[in-house]
């Protein structure tokens, strides 16, 4: 038994370090919702319902559900309960993390022109990238199982049953999902960084220069790209390279900051459009389609 435990020190200190860094994430969560309520209610809660808008309140609220789970599933004593709330966490999350993308793919089809081509794209991109990362997470949840002697040894140690549940719980299948997500991330990174590339181009034979919106549009979601990108690396390689009880260390802040900054790239257009509208009395051309459906009858800056 003391051999047991003491091989045990090192696992349960990673632990101790992933729970700190969960309960951060669920506070600045916390903190960057609170703080943002003006503005959120301002370019959000006042306008009118389109896509954007319930995808936006969908990422920015729904990322609390499972953030708080994610804390509550290292805390709970009973294994059976951390089984279920992983299960649950971690397709609740993909999920959360794939509409997410459809945000960042509305902006990329709106400087697009709002091209049918790119329409069907994303469509191909993203079903299928989608569907992996979910195929991946049921097969990550699935690899959890209860070992008789661990559980034995779980007992006489009286140790909560939720470390056993997070012992078995390592699995290098969750590469997949990150993988799926990253490649989602450089190709819209990609296709934004060849328009903002072109508009410059043309603008500076024409010996013009691009409105303030426009700059930041396309400069703000390079930006994000590089911003999630470490949380993304950190994910993707821990169940290879971090030791156990450390390997899953970058999926809470991935899912916290990509819903966060996704939201303020939301705002911060919105903002500036509305800026630039009250100074000039117009819009930048970057707008939704007007006579569209899907969107709702009046022109909306992304």
């Amino acid at each position: 038994m003391t051999v047991f435990l003491s091989g045990l020190t090192p696992f349960l200190s990673n632990l101790a370090v992933v729970n700190y860094i969960k309960v951060a994430c669920l506070a600045l969560l916390t903190y960057d919702t609170v703080t943002t309520l003006n503005l959120e209610f301002e370019y959000i809660w006042k306008r009118r319902w389109t896509v954007v808008k319930a995808l936006y309140l969908y990422s920015r609220y729904s990322t609390f559900i499972d953030t708080f789970i994610a804390v509550y599933e290292r805390l709970g004593p009973n294994i059976t309960d951390c089984n279920r709330t992983m299960t649950f966490t971690t397709i609740y999350a993909g999920w959360g993390i794939s509409l997410s993308e459809v945000l960042l793919m509305i902006r990329t089809y709106a400087i697009y022109s709002r091209s049918r081509t790119i329409v069907i794209f994303f469509i191909f991109l993203w079903v299928p990238l989608a569907s992996i990362s979910i195929w991946a997470a049921i097969k990550w949840t699935g690899a959890i199982s209860n070992d008789d002697t661990l559980s034995q040894l779980m007992h006489e140690a009286s140790l909560p049953g939720n470390i056993e549940c997070l012992l078995t719980r390592q699995s290098k299948i969750s590469i997949v999902c990150y993988g799926a997500f990253l490649a989602g991330e450089t190709v819209i990174v990609l296709m934004t960084a060849y328009k903002a590339f072109s508009t410059w181009r043309c603008a500076r034979r024409a010996g013009t220069t691009n409105s303030y919106l426009i700059t930041s549009f396309y400069r703000d979601g390079i930006l994000l790209y590089f911003a999630i990108l470490p949380f993304t690396i950190v994910g993707a390689l821990g169940p290879l390279y971090l030791p156990p009880g450390l390997s899953d260390v970058g999926e809470t802040p991935l899912r916290v900051m990509h819903t966060i900054l996704t939201c303020h790239l939301i705002l911060r257009v919105r903002h500036i459009a509305q800026e630039e509208e009250t100074s000039t009395h117009k819009i930048s051309v970057l707008r939704f389609a007007t006579n569209s459906n899907l969107y709702g009858s009046e022109t909306e800056v992304v």
